[in-house]
């Protein structure tokens, strides 16, 4: 795929809060170079999607109960465990290239503030992530009767195993 196949509001996005906190010039080796890196990441999540029969919705009601994964514009990852109480667990877990985010964040005392919505960005309390880039996809878990204990160790493993493949997809991007 190439740069000027992706969305051009991903486009937009990568240009103005990848590229440049990468320390990356904005050319088109490094466009293309994004590009890919970012439909590899796609394919990784939708791939565990399919594996695990989540399914993709628009919007996630912040009073929702179910556990969710977001792929967002900037192609970072956000496991939302199920709630629990008041809370659910978080884990966040960045592009990993760059310098103004945390690789990763873990929190088990968040809520999402407002319903998460693709294009919009996600906003929380009570963790180490207030907001994330605009969310790309969202996925929850289809099983409405799947226990708590075992959609929160869905999420993890999948957050898991997507930001490992993360690791691999950015270990082709060459930084100048």
């Amino acid at each position: 795929m190439k740069f000027e196949e992706m969305d051009e509001r991903i486009q937009s996005h990568i240009i103005k809060n990848v590229l440049k906190p990468s320390g990356l010039e904005d050319n088109d080796i490094n466009k293309e170079m994004m590009a890919t890196a970012w439909f590899n990441k796609e394919e990784a999540f939708m791939s565990q999607l399919d594996s695990l029969g989540m399914e993709e919705v628009e919007t996630l009601e912040a009073g929702e109960a179910k556990a969710a994964l977001a792929l967002t514009f900037s192609g970072s990852l956000i496991g939302i465990g199920p709630m629990e109480g008041e809370h659910r667990q978080v884990i966040y877990s960045s592009i990993g290239m760059r310098r103004d985010v945390p690789n990763q964040a873990v929190s088990d005392n968040s809520s999402i503030k407002n319903d998460l919505k693709t294009g919009d960005e996600a906003h929380f309390d009570g963790g180490p992530i207030v907001k994330s880039s605009p969310l790309y996809k969202i996925a929850v878990i289809k099983d409405d009767v799947l226990p708590i204990e075992d959609q929160r160790e869905t999420i993890s493993e999948a957050t898991r195993i997507i930001t490992e493949e993360f690791v691999d997809v950015n270990k082709t991007v060459i930084i100048e």
